[in-house]
């Protein structure tokens, strides 16, 4: 008797047969028989196995008529002898060694099932790579052999239902009478499951034995023909497990697996025909009889199950003939992006819309995209041209839209769910020429996702109808077309389209005056539901050389518009107006060795406007007028002073206007000032951060901080930042101190050149330099501190250290006897991940929680610290800081601890965490947030709730409750599990979006040689929190790094610090674990 049956259905596979036959002959088991069962096959498939079993005793041949694999295997089933079988496809190629593998595994454990591992490829086996999803560990049992029993919520989630990469026994086979289904597809699902189901002994063997090959004449490629097959075969299921009286123990492994298939299916379709032939069945029958429809949200294993859902809410809709929206797209080598932007249109809440994919030309897979999109969704329409740039497209596309409004999505974007219903339901109202709203910009960091959010208009223009020929302020409107829509009869009225310039960029600019220029009612919101990416290096705001296309854009609307322009002098002095925000712009993105052309077509276009008097002063402010006239009267001026490109362009314009209304009777001194403010910038000698922490009236003034040093703060001797010590540059030298100069104003102006010394130096300095040109990645960074870099912890702070590690026992020991989750945070994470303890000049801990567990824990640990006798040593409080609206304010609103020592040295900070449920109509939190925490921090000032902390109370007052809920409602925060975390609108932190997977569950981590809560995945989490700015620790160092008399400065008294570790130490004690 063979040790294997090796079952092969053939057909029409002769480009592959031999490779596939080579890799069984030769397997390094030997005792095998080789069933082929030829299934009609019209190639010479069958004359390659006559040749093969010439010379190879162990193969079989059989012939049917083409009736499908189901058929083909149950056959070659039917007649096997082999104590194992092993079902393989005629165009894979597997590893010699499988069988003997294979058997030896499924012989030592008595095995009826043993499922391995996959590798897949195209043509070339020696790309081939590991299937992720080919066994699905997450779910395993958590032993080596096991049954359904062991998993029934995941049995048929954890493998895929294909045979070939799985050894069965044929006694177990045939005992419990499993065949495979004679369908044409998806014949493997039913006896894949029954053997899971039916099988004692499951094992897996986690190496891949087998090299699947994509390829064209698979089963996969001729979904189309038999739509429907899939879903008899999960419905025979359904029936199976109901007749075994196991249907509700598996049901919800059962449904997902169901969505799974049915997804699946759905996008593998390749006619419009079958697509449309499947969705309506699943939607009117399928997924009810399936048991799908009854699902909640919840019942899904995975975020993109949901979709389902729209299959189950909405039937098909048909193109309509007079669509509410009309979406146009212009296409050109967007690959990359493309999916999420169709995904973001074909999912709209609004469903009667049509989306015209103009495709540029492009020379990628963007053309195949659109195709798959369009088989799917009869509302796609497709024109397809020679390559001639954006404004052809959009003028094509327009020219083709039947909606009573249009719409722009540019394909390396997306927009929300909502967008084009909330839009039209406005313009429909209030019968607007067109609408727009608020966006988001963003980027992608690693995994993260960054986000800004970014207002259209000024406060008192949202929500309400504008007209732009009465009130010239909308033109300084931000100058995009796509976050709005227009309706098509007042474009077409006005004759209203985008330049046509081949190659050219920037063609909107046009299109964006013209709608100004012609609307007569407007509307703004203030919501975001457009994304738009700033990382796609393809974008023609990126491409230096193309901005000189801008000077034509502009000649483009003022030819078009001439008439118009002539007829009014006001809307001349707009047009020139915006020219130059435009112009200016643009500037700040031209490539260095094109900027002095550009300023002087720039500096010759504004000359001839001066002359005409097509410039106005009032619609201008300070800054963009002095940058004008000094364009205009002193070019080269201009060019020494901006000649770099300005990366902070709009805080460069702030502290410009403020630097006029000074210094305006004075132009040189202007000048000096920028060249300043531009060195100072360059060497950064002055820190925002640094400075409002440690000067609270810079912090709480309305100026930008360094505005507020430059002409206040260096008469307080206040110091700029920590790299420069303007305390010693005025000891150090007289001159300087006795004129009463600004030190840091002459530092960077002359006595850099001059040679003076900026900052008293340090020995630590020289190691400090040599990390910062060493670091390359954050692991080697960390390793670079702790052996070239290291900090000695002096005798003061170790104290402090074991204080504050002996409290962190107790708030451990607190929060698992009230079963509240916490975890490291913070420098302490990063300290145990990479030193297990303190970084040398921590001094303090940070914890993070979730608000039911911190909630939870301010109700409780008041109590226990009075129960424990530590009143007299800690001191929990709320810690509100320095709130404010203003844009360096921080929110500090957070549970803190003070271990009631001078100036608040050791700390132990606890910052709440909150869910929130990141779905399809909410994908950008960030600029919500942003929104939110300013209007928080309003009502925490306006309302007085800082007052509380006289009090000492750690409690929140009834009214901050009120304020605390109403910011969570508007960002969708939930105190149930969610997939996301972002930390409090009332947590001192940057905003982030934390996967919940990466914290729960939690783990524990060593620290100062003890285990304590940590999150699921730490590097993650941190990578999640600091992004990019956990790669530059030596910042953290210097930072952090405080020496013997900052300690000394603050009186710490040892021996009472020392008496407050014993007791601490003593209550812990009580506890066995320490």
């Amino acid at each position: 008797m063979p040790k294997i049956s090796v079952i092969l259905p053939i057909y029409n596979v002769e480009s592959y047969l031999k490779e596939t036959l080579n890799s069984i002959i030769n397997q390094t088991l030997e005792e095998i028989e080789i069933i082929c069962i030829n299934d009609g096959s019209t190639d010479n498939s069958l004359k390659i196995l006559e040749e093969y079993a010439k010379k190879d005793k162990r193969f079989i041949i059989l012939n049917q008529e083409n009736s499908g694999a189901g058929v083909a295997r149950n056959k070659g089933l039917k007649i096997s002898k082999g104590e194992y079988l092993s079902f393989l496809d005629g165009d894979d190629i597997f590893e010699l060694d499988m069988l003997e593998k294979a058997y030896a595994k499924s012989k030592k454990l008595s095995l009826d099932l043993l499922n391995f591992g996959v590798n897949d490829f195209n043509e070339d086996l020696s790309d081939s790579k590991r299937i992720p999803h080919d066994i699905n560990k997450k779910y395993l049992p958590k032993k080596e052999v096991f049954n359904y029993k062991d998993f029934p919520k995941y049995v048929f989630n954890t493998f895929q239902n294909w045979t070939w990469n799985k050894l069965f026994k044929r006694e177990f086979i045939l005992k419990n009478n499993i065949k495979f289904q004679e369908i044409h597809r998806t014949n493997d699902l039913l006896f894949t499951s029954k053997a899971l189901i039916k099988a004692k002994r499951i094992s897996i063997l986690d190496i891949p034995l087998i090299n699947y090959r994509r390829n064209v004449n698979s089963c996969q490629s001729t979904n189309h023909l038999y739509p429907k097959d899939f879903y008899y075969a999960f419905l025979e299921l359904k029936n199976f497990l109901i007749s075994e009286d196991l249907f509700d123990l598996l049901k919800q492994s059962f449904v997902n697996f169901a969505v799974s298939g049915c997804l699946h299916n759905l996008t593998s379709l390749k006619t419009r025909e079958s697509y449309r032939e499947l969705y309506v069945f699943l939607h009117e029958n399928g997924l009810k009889d399936l048991s799908i429809t009854e699902a909640p949200a919840n019942y899904f294993y995975e975020k993109r199950y949901l979709k389902i859902k729209d299959v189950e809410k909405y039937s098909l809709i048909k193109s309509s003939n007079q669509p509410k929206v009309s979406i146009v797209v212009p296409i050109y080598n967007v690959e990359d992006y493309l999916k999420v932007a169709l995904d973001s249109l074909v999912n709209q809440t609004l469903r009667d819309i049509e989306i015209i994919c103009v495709n540029d030309g492009s020379t990628d897979k963007s053309s195949k995209i659109i195709e798959e999109y369009a088989t799917r969704d009869e509302r796609i329409k497709i024109v397809s041209k020679t390559n001639s740039g954006y404004g052809h497209s959009m003028n094509i596309g327009m020219e083709l839209a039947k909606g009573e409004y249009i719409g722009i999505l540019e394909p390396d974007d997306y927009v929300a769910l909502k967008m084009y219903e909330t839009l039209y339901e406005k313009a429909m109202k209030y019968d607007l020429d067109f609408i727009k709203s608020d966006f988001r910009n963003f980027r992608d960091e690693k995994e993260n996702r960054i986000f800004k959010y970014s207002n259209l208009a000024e406060t008192e223009y949202y929500n309400c109808i504008i007209n732009p020929q009465k009130d010239f302020e909308a033109f300084k409107f931000d100058k995009q077309t796509w976050s709005g829509i227009y309706k098509r009869n007042f474009l077409t009225k006005h004759d209203i389209k985008h330049n046509e310039t081949p190659g050219a960029s920037f063609q909107d600019n046009g299109f964006w005056f013209q709608t100004f220029c012609f609307a007569e009612k407007i509307m703004i919101l203030d919501k975001a539901f457009y994304f738009y990416r700033k990382d796609n290096p393809n974008q023609s705001t990126t491409n230096k050389e193309k901005v000189f296309i801008i000077f034509k854009e502009w000649k483009f609307i003022k030819n078009k518009l001439n008439e118009l322009l002539s007829s009014s002098n006001d809307l001349k002095s707009v047009y020139e107006y915006c020219k130059y925000k435009s112009y200016i712009f643009h500037y700040r993105r031209v490539g260095s060795k094109f900027k002095k052309d550009f300023l002087k077509r720039f500096h010759e276009e504004f000359v001839l406007a001066d002359k005409e008097g097509n410039l106005s002063k009032n619609y201008f402010s300070p800054a963009n007028w002095y940058l004008l006239n000094l364009i205009i009267n002193n070019p080269s001026e201009f060019y020494k002073v901006y000649s770099t490109n300005q990366p902070n362009y709009k805080k460069m314009l702030k502290s410009l206007s403020f630097i006029i209304k000074k210094e305006w009777k004075h132009p040189k001194r202007i000048i000096n000032l920028l060249k300043a403010y531009k060195n100072i910038k360059k060497l950064n000698l002055f820190d925002g951060a640094y400075y409002t922490k440690k000067y609270p009236e810079a912090y709480s003034s309305k100026y930008n901080p360094i505005d507020y040093y430059m002409f206040y703060g260096y008469k307080k001797n206040h110091i700029p930042s920590k790299k420069f010590d303007s305390l010693y540059y005025l000891k150090r030298y007289s001159d300087v101190r006795k004129n009463g100069e600004n030190p840091l104003l002459h530092y960077v102006l002359y006595g850099q050149k001059e040679g003076r010394i900026s900052t008293k130096k340090k020995d630590s300095d020289y190691k400090i330099n040599e990390v910062n040109k060493k670091i390359n990645t954050q692991n080697k960074l960390f390793s670079i501190i702790f052996r070239d870099c290291t900090v000695e912890t002096n005798n003061s702070l170790k104290l402090i250290q074991k204080f504050s590690l002996e409290f962190l026992k107790f708030i451990d020991k607190i929060c698992e006897k009230y079963e509240i989750d916490y975890w490291l945070n913070k420098s302490n994470l990063i300290g145990a991940i990479h030193n297990k303890g303190y970084f040398p000049w921590d001094d303090g801990i940070d914890i993070g929680m979730m608000r039911k567990d911190y909630d939870k824990f301010i109700s409780i640990i008041e109590k226990e610290i009075q129960s424990n006798e530590l009143e007299d040593i800690i001191k929990p409080i709320r810690n509100y800081g320095q709130v404010c609206s203003y844009e360096w304010g921080e929110i500090t609103t957070y549970l803190k601890f003070n271990y009631l020592l001078k100036d608040g040295i050791g700390f132990i900070d606890v910052l709440p965490y909150d869910y929130i449920k990141k779905n399809k109509d909410e994908e950008d939190i960030e600029g919500i947030r942003d929104l939110e925490v300013g209007k928080y921090r309003k009502s925490i000032e306006k309302n007085n709730i800082y007052n509380n902390i006289a009090n000492d109370s750690i409690h929140l007052s009834n009214n901050e409750k009120n304020i605390l809920k109403k910011s969570m409602k508007n960002l969708n925060l939930k105190v149930e599990r969610s997939d996301y975390v972002i930390p409090g609108v009332d947590a001192d932190d940057e905003f982030c979006i934390i996967p919940k997977n990466n914290i729960f569950p939690l783990s524990s981590i060593e620290f100062e040689n003890y285990k304590f809560k940590c999150p699921f995945n730490p590097q993650k989490f941190l990578n999640s929190e600091y992004g990019e700015s956990l790669n530059d620790l030596s910042e953290i160092v210097k930072f952090h790094c405080k020496d013997d008399e900052y300690y000394n400065s603050s009186n710490i008294n040892i021996l009472m610090l020392e008496q407050h570790v014993k007791k601490l130490r003593d209550v812990n004690n009580k506890d066995e674990r320490f």
